[in-house]
C-alpha cells in the first residue's frame, strides 16, 4: 500500500512539474512568398526551447506556378512577442512547365535559400498566433546565382 501511494504522488508530481513547463512545439504555416514560391504550407517543429531562444526543424511545400517545392530547413528565433527569424533551406524543386524549349520537363533543380526577419505574435480568431515578415534570397546551387526573395508567413503553434 506504501508503494502505491508513493508511486502515485511521486507520478503527480512529475506531471504538474511537466505542466509547468509545457510550451507548444508543433506549428503550421501558410507563407505567401517564402522559399523561391507565391504560396508555401509548412509544417515546424521546435526541437530546443530555451528562454527566448527556439530552434525549429521545417518541412513543407510550395509552388510558384511552373514548379513544385519541398523546402527542408532549421529555424532560429529569438524573443517572445517580438522575434527576430533567422533560417536556412535546401529547396529541391521539380520544374513541371518551361518556357524554354531547350529544357526537359520535368527537371529537378536546387537551391539553397537564406530566412532573416521580424516575428510579431498576435491573437486571430482568439488563437496565440505569429506573423512573420522577411527577406528570403534563393542561392542557385548549380549555377550560384542569387535570386532576391521575401515573404509574409503567419504560424500557428500547437
Amino acid at each position: 500500500m506504501k508503494k502505491n501511494v508513493l508511486l502515485i504522488l511521486s507520478l503527480c508530481l512529475t506531471f504538474s512539474l511537466w505542466a509547468e513547463n509545457e510550451i507548444p512545439r508543433h506549428g503550421l504555416s501558410t507563407h505567401i512568398g517564402g522559399s523561391l514560391a507565391l504560396v508555401e504550407y509548412e509544417y515546424q517543429y521546435r526541437f530546443i526551447v530555451r528562454e527566448k531562444h527556439a530552434i525549429s526543424a521545417t518541412a513543407g511545400i510550395n509552388s510558384i506556378a511552373i514548379a513544385l517545392g519541398f523546402p527542408i530547413g532549421i529555424n532560429y528565433t529569438y524573443g517572445h512577442k517580438n522575434q527576430l527569424l533567422l533560417g536556412l533551406r535546401f529547396l529541391p524543386s521539380v520544374l513541371i512547365m518551361s518556357f524554354d524549349d531547350e529544357i526537359e520537363v520535368p527537371a529537378w533543380i536546387y537551391f539553397t535559400n537564406f530566412r532573416i526577419g521580424y516575428g510579431r505574435e498576435i491573437m486571430l480568431f482568439k488563437q496565440p498566433c505569429t506573423l512573420y515578415l522577411y527577406a528570403s534570397p534563393a542561392v542557385s546551387l548549380v549555377h550560384g546565382n542569387i535570386i532576391p526573395w521575401a515573404g509574409l508567413g503567419l504560424t500557428q503553434y500547437f
